[in-house]
């Protein structure tokens, strides 16, 4: 049996500590302890709003236009892309740190002024269909009897369930299919764009 060594990560201000495996994704570390690090890439470095200042240890991390040479001498580094590669102190920035807070009762006045205007009625007679669905499809497992490959089972399932007749998958996901159904005990969520 291999055991992974595990790093100590302390975030400051929060003084909160995470301890993750060798290589583990900085940002990822930070959400993983309730620090969500203000970010509108979705983690590629494309943004550069997840830098922050490693005080103490070593990350690997890949080069950004978003770091000047002044900012990586001192430590900067764009969270999303920094591998942990020993114990860390990382300092991130208070503006860097998304809050959110929602007040009991601050929803339902926010909803109101939404819809204010609206007659409810006109809420009842409209049907919402979106282009975009995700929908769990429980797919029916081969037997000697029922052989048929897990494509055209896949499709049967969807098309049982949602009455949709031409479904196009990505190659990329094809090649995936028959281990991530057996896996999952065949069962998958799948996204459909009905566009």
């Amino acid at each position: 049996m291999i055991v992974q060594k595990q790093f100590s990560i302390k975030f400051l201000p929060s003084k909160k500590t995470i301890k993750v495996p060798k290589d583990y994704n900085l940002r990822q570390a930070a959400l993983d302890c309730g620090i969500d690090i203000e970010s509108s890439c979705g983690g590629v470095g494309t943004c550069g709003r997840c830098k922050v200042q490693v005080k103490n240890g070593h990350v690997q991390s890949k080069r950004s236009k978003f770091i000047t040479s002044d900012e990586k001498k001192r430590g900067y580094v764009l969270s999303c892309l920094a591998k942990v590669k020993s114990n860390l102190t990382v300092f991130i920035h208070e503006k860097k740190v998304k809050k959110a807070k929602i007040e009991e009762g601050q929803i339902e006045s926010v909803i109101g002024k939404i819809y204010s205007g609206i007659e409810k009625d006109v809420f009842a007679a409209v049907e919402i269909k979106p282009w975009i669905i995700k929908e769990r499809i429980k797919v029916e497992k081969p037997t000697l009897n029922y052989n048929i490959n897990d494509f055209y089972r896949l499709q049967k399932s969807i098309k049982n369930k949602l009455k949709i007749e031409n479904i196009a998958v990505p190659i990329k996901t094809l090649r995936k299919l028959p281990l991530l159904l057996r896996e999952s005990d065949w069962e998958v969520i799948i996204t459909l764009d009905k566009s």
